[in-house]
């Protein structure tokens, strides 16, 4: 059973992308035969790191035993995304992605960040418990991400993390180009906007 922990935090994010990027996520689930446990974050501090465990962790154990996808409220995920089942003992992150910059186009993503990752739930499970330990022992975080597992690195697809300036995560200066991917040429990026100031 492949189930998808998707994290929506209202806060951090414009309407038009939550409302396009949640779509895709829910028909990749009905079109897998995947289960959906949907994380609702009402703080509007981007970086909480004892609320954002607090969720993943209570939904991993809402989880079915298998494999589980994190996935975001802000990126784009194409259709092969649940094709793929990481090495026993192993999380996974998704290579192949780019960054869409509202008002400004795309750039290639060098980073795998969370909202690539996969795994078993159990092993996903003890990561963040391992991240939070941590936490209360020195006040801090290193990473966001699990690092004491062995990681797989998968390509496919690319998925398009939205830039919309409520981002988590802050923007790097890339070299933008004005076409998208050829795999997402056919989406209407309009959806979002030109301005990522506006909500």
């Amino acid at each position: 059973m492949k189930t998808i922990i998707l994290n929506i935090a209202p806060k951090l994010a414009k309407p038009a992308v939550i409302n396009t990027c949640v779509k895709t996520v829910y028909k990749l689930a009905l079109e897998n035969g995947a289960r959906i446990i949907q994380n609702q974050q009402q703080s509007d501090t981007k970086h909480d790191p004892f609320c954002m465990y607090m969720h993943l962790m209570s939904s991993l154990l809402k989880a079915e035993k298998g494999t589980v996808f994190i996935c975001e409220h802000d990126v784009l995920y194409p259709h092969d995304w649940l094709n793929h089942t990481p090495k026993e003992d192993h999380l996974s992150y998704h290579e192949h992605g780019y960054v869409y910059q509202i008002g400004s186009g795309f750039a290639r993503r060098k980073a795998s960040p969370l909202s690539t990752l996969c795994g078993d739930r159990d092993l996903l499970f003890d990561g963040f418990k391992k991240n939070l330990e941590q936490y209360y022992k020195i006040g801090k975080i290193m990473a966001v991400e699990p690092k004491m597992f062995p990681i797989e690195r998968r390509m496919g697809y690319p998925y398009i993390d939205i830039r919309h300036g409520l981002n988590a995560t802050g923007n790097r200066i890339m070299d933008y180009k004005k076409e998208p991917p050829n795999y997402w040429k056919g989406f209407n990026f309009n959806v979002f906007g030109n301005n990522p100031s506006q909500r």
